[in-house]
């Protein structure tokens, strides 16, 4: 069973990074193909999909752990055409994935708090949104990375951009300097945080009165 786990899913790495039966027998043809295959591995989202929609009782763990293995066997089968710079790329967002993983029930947690659907504390949110943080620090963590962490938990409400504002500008008072490029970077991180958290406590405020005056009314 094993053996047929491990299997199943090379197989399925060599399908999300788009390498063909008749390419893997021909190393011609997969060398060819090398760059447009590096940047279908480099869709982890779709591959975890694909990895995970296999094995849904495997732990995850496991799954990640030979999901990486399937897009290493590939690459590597790939020659000397292969870009080595890319593929280093894939195995750190790889490891990211897993690191995202091990937080799993933390980022639950932190979703049903922001939608006030479970009591958070503010030390226990900060404590999360640091995580994040860390978790960003591969590569330096950028606005881009926060508005997408703000999108994957579904923070609509001017309640919850707020405290969702409010923990990452104290996550990253808080980081270590070691998770940025540099200070200037930080700061700028930090610039931008803050003007969001100002723009959300603006409209909390806006719709707090517009919901007395409609109750006073």
């Amino acid at each position: 069973m094993v053996w047929i786990f491990h299997e199943c899913a090379l197989t399925e790495g060599w399908m999300a990074a788009g390498v063909g039966d008749k390419e893997r027998s021909q190393g011609s043809g997969v060398a060819a193909n090398s760059h447009q295959a590096i940047r279908g591995c480099a869709d982890l989202a779709s591959l975890w999909r694909r990895i995970s929609g296999q094995f849904p009782h495997a732990e995850l763990e496991q799954v990640v752990g030979v999901a990486l293995k399937a897009l290493g066997a590939d690459l590597e089968v790939q020659g000397v055409c292969v870009d080595r710079v890319r593929f280093g790329w894939v195995i750190k967002e790889m490891a990211q994935l897993r690191a995202l993983l091990g937080v799993r029930e933390q980022v639950d947690l932190l979703l049903r708090g922001l939608r006030g659907e479970a009591v958070v504390g503010a030390a226990e949110v900060t404590e999360m949104m640091g995580q994040f943080i860390a978790l960003c620090g591969m590569r330096g963590a950028e606005v881009d990375d926060v508005q997408r962490l703000e999108r994957f938990l579904g923070v609509r409400s001017a309640v919850g951009k707020a405290q969702f504002y409010q923990a990452i500008t104290q996550s990253i008072r808080r980081a270590p300097l070691v998770l940025f490029r540099n200070d200037e970077q930080r700061l700028i991180l930090l610039a931008a945080c803050q003007s969001a958290l100002d723009r959300a406590i603006g409209a909390e405020q806006e719709n707090r009165v517009v919901n007395e005056a409609h109750y006073v009314g």
